[in-house]
């Protein structure tokens, strides 16, 4: 997997940190003042580790599923930029796809080794944009909703 936003819906805090050492340690305390014999501590320690255990493996699985549900829209949006290129191309410049001329796929293919390229160097969205306006002085915004 690639770099992602980890989304953490099981509690309000930073990922992991509602199992911070301290967190553990005042629920430790809280066992230990509670009165209970040492059979029952353990138990409740226990208990707190298959939490630990049971809340990591869904934040695994949130995850995982967040960056599959990322990845598909990418791809979904990749498909949509690629087509309305290829159309526009066609419709306002009239550039064919035939036997004698390979004009779209050509573009096609050319942009996405641009992409390719600049993804390879590291640039972020942000750096292409500002590199677009220093060189042609055409600012790129993003379209928020």
């Amino acid at each position: 997997m690639g770099k992602y936003q980890s989304l953490n819906v099981l509690s309000q805090k930073k990922p992991n940190e509602y199992m911070s050492d301290d967190a553990i340690q005042d629920v430790a305390n809280m066992i230990n003042a509670s009165g209970e014999n040492r059979s029952q501590r353990r138990r409740l320690e226990r208990s707190l580790r298959k939490v630990e255990n049971i809340t990591a493996h869904a934040q695994k699985h949130l995850d995982e599923s967040a960056y599959k549900e990322y990845q598909k829209r990418l791809d979904t949006n990749y498909l949509y930029f690629f087509s309305c290129l290829a159309l526009t191309m066609a419709d306002k410049y009239k550039w064919r796809e035939d036997e004698t001329h390979d004009q779209i796929s050509s573009i096609i293919e050319s942009v996405d080794k641009t992409i390719s390229k600049y993804a390879n160097q590291g640039y972020t969205a942000k750096q292409l944009a500002d590199l677009v306006d220093k060189r042609f002085d055409i600012r790129l915004l993003p379209n928020v909703d």
